[in-house]
């Protein structure tokens, strides 16, 4: 299932959305991926948490190995007019993590070159620009 960021909106049970914020992160700390992402859904309705909440959803996809939706969460993300300063820095940093898991070099590398001095961005940039790439396509023969 793919959370399509909204905008927030007036909680639909009697849990405010920091509450499911944290639930979340506590589940998701558990292994309980499903729950969490459950917590997080809620937990976006809430202006306070809503992009660590969408960010919180796209990790736990990347933890299910589900890339491309987790890539595109964070794509969509980063088109809010809220995503911005140390947040933007840290959902730029998950999508760079995102696209190394995908083998698209240069999409992280354009990712990480938003954010050269977060964490441990140089040293990303340096492997990828040094590590060997595959070849695009291997050629095709015929078993005789």
């Amino acid at each position: 299932m793919l959370f399509v960021p909204v905008a927030p909106q007036a909680p639909a049970d009697d849990i405010d959305p920091d509450t499911h914020y944290t639930l979340g992160v506590a589940y998701k700390n558990m292994g309980l991926v499903d729950e969490a992402k459950e917590e997080f859904a809620l937990a976006m309705k809430g202006v306070d948490v809503f992009l660590d909440a969408c960010l919180m959803t796209a990790v736990c996809l990347k933890e299910q190995e589900q890339y491309d939706l987790a890539s595109a969460q964070l794509e969509r993300l980063l088109t809010d007019q809220r995503c911005h300063g140390a947040k933007a820095q840290a959902i730029r940093y998950e999508l760079g993590l995102l696209y190394e898991k995908q083998e698209q070099w240069q999409l992280a590398t354009t990712m990480f070159e938003a954010i050269p001095t977060f964490h441990d961005v140089p040293q990303r940039l340096a492997a990828i620009r040094t590590a060997p790439k595959p070849a695009a396509a291997k050629a095709f023969r015929y078993a005789t």
